[in-house]
């Protein structure tokens, strides 16, 4: 239902939900590699560079061996991708006025009050799997 409301504002900008949301991610941890991007995104890896693929595709993202270590591939945001944000970000807080307005301001709170919990759950919950060698987190 939410994915539904948001892609049918950012339809017009031939951009998805995910990958919006993938590219301001990565515009803010840019250089990052597929493993950082995946634990800020609480995402399992295979899922982002499902994600990241078309954005390269599309010149948005570029993709480089790493200085340190060449066998890992650091993603960043094109300016290109950074012009793309930008022409999305309207339509993106369109969807967000429109969420607003069908639930009201006291269920927006109690909404993204939940969101941030549930985040700060999982991201301690995937630090306690990692500490005990524990798997990744599936989407």
């Amino acid at each position: 239902m939410l994915t539904t409301l948001y892609n049918s504002h950012l339809r017009s900008t031939g951009m998805t939900m995910a990958q919006f949301t993938l590219l301001r991610n990565i515009a803010a941890l840019s250089p990052a590699g597929v493993t950082q991007i995946a634990d800020a995104m609480l995402m399992d890896r295979t899922s982002v560079t499902r994600l990241i693929e078309p954005l390269i595709k599309s010149g948005y993202l570029i993709s480089k061996p790493g200085e340190d270590d060449r066998r890992i591939r650091n993603v960043s945001i094109t300016q290109e991708g950074l012009d793309a944000l930008a022409r999305t970000h309207q339509a993106w807080r369109q969807a967000q006025k429109e969420l607003y307005d069908i639930i009201g301001p006291d269920q927006w709170i109690v909404v993204r009050r939940a969101l941030r919990d549930t985040v700060h759950i999982v991201r301690h919950w995937q630090q306690d799997l990692g500490k005990e060698g524990g798997r990744e987190l599936a989407a």
